[in-house]
């Protein structure tokens, strides 16, 4: 039997930090109408205090690149080792062509296959779950890094505080290798489109 398992995690994230009283001077309007500021909401219900926001030079693939390095430092990986980088992100840098190719580039991953999966909040967890998947089935599949990264604010509706407030940015990874013992066992993606 052929089982993957993480060898090594890492995560990235940006260096600013917007606060929840950011959140609160953005939308007075707010507390107006509620009599609470925003932050309180955010604190009880979503546990929110902070969120990080990458800066206006970094994409996705940034992100991505920075958690990438601590997973495989971690996992004690060379770039060139990896069979195959799969990034798990709905933020994506281009339409075309995959984010995990320019990851791939980034960190010098000259023998890996690529390619992205857009899932939304459950992309990481897919990806891992494909990741595991190549591994156990495929062997010239030994060495895959998976890569969750979200470079949302770009993006976001800042007219919209019940999204806008919510989202951040950053990025986290896991080094899968090869294992002739129990590691990823067994899974079922389900959805309700």
């Amino acid at each position: 039997m052929r089982y993957a398992k993480i060898m090594g995690t890492g995560h990235y994230v940006p260096e600013r930090v917007v606060t929840n009283a950011e959140m609160d001077a953005r939308y007075p309007e707010y507390q107006a109408q509620k009599g609470y500021p925003l932050s309180q909401w955010l604190e009880a219900n979503v546990g929110i205090k902070e969120r990080r926001f990458a800066a206006p030079d970094q994409a996705a693939s940034d992100l991505a690149a920075e958690a990438a390095r601590d997973a495989l430092a971690k996992a004690r990986v060379k770039p060139e080792e990896l069979d195959l980088v799969i990034v798990a992100t709905d933020t994506p840098d281009y339409l075309s062509p995959a984010t995990a190719s320019v990851v791939q580039h980034k960190i010098g991953a000259v023998n890996a296959g690529v390619f992205d999966v857009n899932n939304a909040c459950a992309a990481s967890v897919t990806a891992l779950i494909i990741g595991s998947k190549f591994i156990m089935t495929e062997p010239q599949y030994n060495t895959v890094l998976v890569v969750g990264t979200y470079a949302m604010s770009k993006f976001i509706n800042w007219a919209d505080y019940k999204t806008a407030t919510v989202f951040a940015d950053g990025a986290g990874a896991a080094v899968l290798r090869v294992s002739d013992k129990p590691g990823f066992l067994s899974s079922r993606i389900k959805g309700d489109g």
